[in-house]
């Protein structure tokens, strides 16, 4: 570099590294970079070039660099402790782009326009579409309105993308401003964050998202523990799921608890008629339209118009596809609007893609972003990077370190943390909204080796083993994959296949914390009819029968008098059946 001639800033984010290190030798650095798991070779000239800025370095150089300084520093004689938050490559490969992109004038390129992200668009969380009102919110305020009781219950349920978070965001508001102290927990921790001083005539509204993820032990201890702040508060507790099916389990304990709770809550119909359904379309394309910057234009629906007036998400589907295929010029598809909706999401991914990408290897890195959003769907979001990065080592998303850093950041920077409920948990955020992310995790089986391998996150995996929150993460992934094989019958099938392996995996809780497994047994009845029999048993293996999943047509009840889970079919008749089922889950109880 001639005299006078400044030094970039990004040779200078080398040079900050190069001494914090404590400036080995270029051989040192040389030869540290094969054994840090670097992307590509170094020799003594690339690492001065690098360290005095005489040449445009190529980027798996730089990367090349930073892995071998920072392997260096844990792996020296005397080990070498770098400040916190700068002991990680991402750190200096984010310094060193953002430095990079200062060196070329503004002036020789425009910024890349960045495609809208239809998760982003349809989830519930960033309000793109006006709310609108639906005839449930009455009901919930009667609820909380009833003077004649201190405290209460009720269980709010309907298929995913059916409102129920909105709906209670809405409900949750309006309660605020009438001078009810309104609490979101959390099924993650099970956390509360009350304030220190309530007073004793406050009136306490507690939102509980997604029940079926919560262990009922965990949810009952909370609630208890609520109801017992005094006589004279009042409490209304809101509890939001995709199915009734946890009420049987729910309700015995929470009657000791609360002086009532209302008969569970299903949602109806999101759209009434014709003429709401065209305006509640109208209203959701324009409100996609001035998100994406395009000038309102009314467009017609799809096709089946009826049925997209079923739940809020089904309407906007159709919405957004019909916004995104003008705006791409393609036509509305007739079917199939999440698969649409899906690839648009893909073509969001490449504006996370360094502009100097070479082309050829766009595809390959868009396979192994799939990979790491199937990853955060399924098991994310992760309070500690390292958690992150040892699930995206164990589904190989990366073949070096280095890799797994850069696909942290893309993710990152195309997944931020909106919630700040849940702002810890910053790292592998999921797709959204659930059932547009049920739908991808369906789409992503179908590829090669995927089955297989989301098996052994299931079944093996350490890195999926959250033990310390009691199987949290794998939980989740259950709760997600039972919701996708409703429509899905291969994800169905899998779990079928899961839980022959791992029953433990499937295992029920009841409000006591006992844990209880599915069985199922073949018996004849009186008259030589045959049946199969649904049972619990205490262990993940009984001789009496075989691990089985629940079929959909039964529920799982809790015994008021001892805690013991039985099975019952959905629609209870009186007859034999009903009575052997009782007899046999009392007896392997």
């Amino acid at each position: 570099m001639g005299a006078g001639q400044a030094t970039p800033d990004s040779t200078a984010v080398l040079g900050e590294l190069y001494e914090l290190v404590g400036q080995p030798g270029l051989r040192v650095v040389q030869d540290t970079a094969g054994l840090a798991g670097a992307p590509t070779s170094l020799s003594k000239a690339t690492v001065s070039n690098l360290l005095n800025g005489r040449t445009n370095p190529r980027r798996s150089s730089v990367e090349a660099f930073v892995l071998s300084c920072l392997h260096h520093a844990r792996t020296r004689r005397t080990s070498l402790v770098l400040p916190e938050g700068k002991d990680t490559p991402a750190y200096w490969m984010r310094r060193y782009d953002r430095a990079a992109r200062t060196d070329t004038p503004a002036t020789n390129s425009r910024p890349p326009q960045r495609t809208a992200a239809p998760s982003h668009l349809l989830d519930s969380n960033h309000e793109v579409v006006p709310y609108r009102d639906r005839r449930e919110r009455k009901i919930l305020e009667g609820w909380r309105d009833d003077s004649s009781l201190q405290s209460s219950v009720l269980l709010v349920h309907g298929r995913g993308g059916q409102g129920k978070t909105r709906l209670a965001g809405r409900f949750a508001a309006d309660s605020a401003e009438r001078g009810w102290l309104v609490v979101q927990a959390h099924h993650r921790d099970g956390a509360l964050k009350l304030p220190s001083r309530i007073r004793r005539d406050a009136k306490l509204l507690v939102v509980v998202d997604y029940v079926e993820r919560w262990t009922p032990d965990a949810l009952v201890r909370t609630l208890e523990a609520l109801s017992a702040r005094g006589p004279h508060t009042f409490l209304r507790i809101l509890l939001l799921a995709r199915s009734d099916d946890v009420w049987g389990v729910l309700e015995p304990e929470l009657s000791r608890s609360t002086d009532c709770h209302a008969k569970p809550l299903l949602l109806g119909p999101f759209t009434q008629g014709e003429g709401d359904l065209d305006d509640a379309f109208n209203e959701a394309v324009f409100a996609f339209q001035q998100a994406i910057g395009l000038p309102p234009e009314q467009l017609p629906p799809p096709h089946k118009a009826a049925e997209i007036g079923r739940s809020p998400l089904d309407l906007h589907f159709a919405a957004l596809a019909a916004v995104c295929a003008r705006q791409s010029g393609q036509p509305v598809p007739g079917d199939d609007l999440s698969a649409f909706l899906l690839s648009h999401e893909r073509r969001y991914w490449l504006s996370g893609l360094k502009s100097d990408q070479p082309s050829g290897s766009v595809a390959a890195h868009l396979d192994r972003f799939a990979r790491v959003v199937f990853t955060a769907t399924l098991f994310g979001p992760f309070a500690r990077a390292e958690d992150a990065r040892n699930v995206l080592r164990a589904v190989r998303a990366g073949e070096s370190d280095a890799d797994i850093e850069l696909l942290l950041d893309w993710h990152a920077q195309l997944y931020p943390q909106t919630d700040s409920a849940q702002a810890a948990a910053t790292h592998l955020v999921p797709l959204r909204p659930d059932r547009f992310a049920e739908d991808f995790v369906a789409s992503h089986l179908l590829r090669p080796r995927v089955p297989e391998l989301l098996t052994e996150l299931l079944v093996s995996c350490p890195a999926t083993r959250d033990d310390a929150n009691d199987g949290y993460m794998r939980r989740r992934a259950v709760a997600l994959l039972n919701g996708a094989g409703e429509r899905h019958l291969m994800i169905d099938e899998l779990l079928q296949d899961v839980h022959g392996e791992v029953p433990e995996l499937f295992a029920y809780i009841n409000s006591k914390g006992f844990k209880y497994y599915p069985h199922r047994t073949e018996v004849v009845l009186r008259g030589g009819k045959p049946q199969t029999i649904y049972f619990f048993a205490k262990v993940p293996r009984n001789a009496k029968g075989q691990p089985a999943r629940i079929p959909k047509t039964r529920v799982v009840k809790e015994n008021p008098r001892n805690g013991f889970l039985t099975i019952a079919k959905k629609q209870e008749l009186p007859g034999e059946d009903c009575e052997a089922e009782r007899r046999s889950a009392s007896e392997s109880s």
